[in-house]
């Protein structure tokens, strides 16, 4: 249904504002003044208004084929329409043009739509009709031998497809041969998969217009299609002899050497396609990205690729999407620090995206460079003080700062009133929460944890926080377990979940379980490292493997882990004692 919806917007949207001499034509002055000052509030952006209005006036006269037409193409506009509203619809806007016929955008609105919801027949007997009423033009013929096609695509009655034929030939004989005329032919030839047809038609339209880049160009992709490459590149150079600063033919040839997997020929004509000033900006951006994605992987391309961003600034500067582009570039290709300059010089020149500020923010804070990452947070900020993202983008900084009350008063600053979003409100909550812990404040804590689990119950981050933090205080360790337990349920390889299960478990002394939960703990580990992550465990992790361990009497596994905690932190004198006593000690 939303596709068909889409159609429909593509056919009313033309004409939906269109006023076609209606007030004279009218005899109701109520109705006249109701409609038009309905149409004005509709070319004012209201579309609301423009609906009321014109509900006024079908209650007013529920058969006035205008309004009814009118308020029919609105209905499906401004809402969702089924099958029922689709179909009251078009009777509506087909009533309105047998009141009209000779209204000439009722009529081709009634059969552009009439043609996607599949009725041919009526969209035959509209073009026709116009196609007398405007015998100048010739818009309704194509439309009409179009139709047809399409009918004949749904009944396979040559009947339809000879007609359609019969009006392209009618219109080549009055126009000549031509690149839309035909665009048209080939595509009906296709149909039948008239290889020859095809053929004799690129060669009628070569004849034609010898030095028309655009039939060249066309009946090279008519070669390229049909298997013939030599013919198909002959045209495109062609093509591009006559037109040498139109880039849709490097595109074309471009796309051809692809086909070819002769990817040096494919950069160079990309290159050439970049430099031709016919193509805009956005045109050429598209291409950028395009070929970027897919030559980066092979670093032999690196070169090349920077080659185009430096071509493409140097006759685009000041496009703020192009550094940005270039930026992702550089992080894919392992550059951080110049992926990080493009994005300053892409905020610089529009700060305007939220999301690049937060990539660069990122960025900063994957460098381990905290000092930018609060300056760019601060920035952001000062751009926009109102925006929720930005101030808990403070947070983080200060927190490995050790400055927690200025991250906590940052945190407390968001107004929640503003945002509908729940998971954003309880990651700022659990976020309070690990502050209030490690400003000693562990009540607090606690209470803001119940409180971030009553916004989102899936935040099952803040769950294994909360727990771990009971666990270190020794404090609700029933609900500690109960929220560790769920968490592994529901990601059973994270190992920093199954370490916070296997530390609650210690702490109340159910040791044997502890000992299982960290066996899988350290399996955990062992697969992220395996699978190429670098996300070893902690001189933490294995200082709490080492206490679970000596609890169930494994005393060489115990010593083992406690060894690995201190090579990890050699100044901890609390792992210093136990490798030596070779006992566990408590905090």
């Amino acid at each position: 249904m939303k596709s068909l919806r889409r159609f429909i917007l593509l056919a009313l949207a033309a004409f939906i504002l269109f006023v076609a001499g209606f007030a004279a034509q009218k005899s109701n002055p109520k109705i006249d003044y109701l409609y038009l000052e309905a149409t004005t509030r509709g070319n004012e952006g209201s579309l609301d208004d423009m609906y009321m209005l014109l509900r006024h006036a079908a209650a007013v006269d529920p058969s006035d084929p205008y309004v009814a037409g009118r308020l029919a193409e609105l209905s499906i506009l401004t809402s969702n329409p089924d099958s029922l509203l689709i179909e009251d619809s078009y009777q509506k806007m087909l009533y309105r043009t047998q009141a009209d016929p000779t209204n000439v955008p009722y009529a081709e609105g009634a059969a552009s739509f009439g043609e996607r919801i599949g009725r041919f027949d009526d969209a035959i007997a509209i073009w026709k009709s116009l196609e007398k009423l405007q015998p100048s033009k010739t818009d309704p013929s194509m439309n009409l031998a179009k139709a047809y096609l399409k009918r004949y695509m749904r009944d396979a009655d040559t009947t339809d497809y000879k007609s359609a034929l019969a009006i392209f030939n009618r219109l080549e004989d009055a126009m000549g041969v031509n690149v839309p005329l035909s665009i048209e032919k080939i595509q009906a030839y296709l149909l039948r998969n008239d290889s020859l047809a095809i053929i004799r038609q690129t060669q009628a339209l070569a004849e034609s217009a010898p030095v028309d880049p655009q039939a060249m160009l066309l009946i090279g992709e008519v070669h390229e299609m049909l298997q013939n490459p030599d013919s198909a590149i002959a045209y495109y150079n062609r093509a591009g002899a006559v037109a040498p600063e139109n880039g849709e033919i490097y595109i074309a040839k471009a796309n051809f050497y692809l086909e070819k997997k002769d990817t040096t020929e494919y950069y160079n004509q990309i290159f050439h396609a970049l430099e031709a000033p016919e193509l805009d900006f956005s045109e050429k951006f598209k291409l950028l990205t395009n070929t970027t994605i897919r030559l980066y992987p092979d670093s032999t391309f690196h070169n090349r690729i920077e080659s185009m961003f430096a071509l493409m600034q140097e006759l685009n500067p000041g496009e703020a999407e192009l550094h940005k582009l270039y930026g992702d570039f550089k992080e894919v290709i392992n550059q951080p620090e110049a992926a990080a300059e493009q994005l300053e010089y892409a905020i610089a020149l529009d700060p305007t995206e939220p999301l690049n500020w937060l990539q660069l923010y990122n960025r900063y804070l994957g460098m381990d460079d905290i000092d930018k990452a609060l300056s760019v947070a601060r920035r952001a900020s000062l751009h926009d003080p109102e925006n929720p993202q930005f101030k808990f983008m403070l947070a983080f900084p200060m927190m490995r700062q050790d400055r927690y009350a200025e991250a906590l008063a940052a945190l407390d600053s968001i107004d929640f009133s503003q945002i509908k979003n729940n998971e954003f409100i309880s990651n700022v909550m659990a976020t309070q929460g690990d502050i209030l812990y490690k400003l000693d404040r562990f009540d607090e804590a606690s209470a803001k944890y119940k409180e971030v689990l009553n916004v989102n119950p899936d935040n099952f981050m803040a769950m294994n926080n909360y727990a771990y933090y009971c666990a270190e205080k020794g404090k609700e360790l029933e609900l500690a377990e109960h929220y560790s337990e769920m968490t592994t349920e529901i990601d059973p390889t994270n190992a920093t979940y199954l370490d916070t299960y296997a530390w609650v478990l210690f702490k109340r002394g159910k040791y044997e379980e502890a000992a299982k939960a960290m066996d899988r703990t350290l399996d955990a580990y062992a697969l992220e490292l395996e699978g190429g992550s670098d996300h070893e465990p902690s001189a933490e992790v294995y200082e709490h493997a080492g206490d679970i361990y000596f609890h169930v009497n494994d005393l060489d596994r115990a010593l083992e882990y406690w060894k690995k905690a201190l090579d990890i932190e050699p100044d901890n004198d609390i792992l210093k004692k136990k490798v030596k006593s070779k006992k566990y000690i408590s905090k």
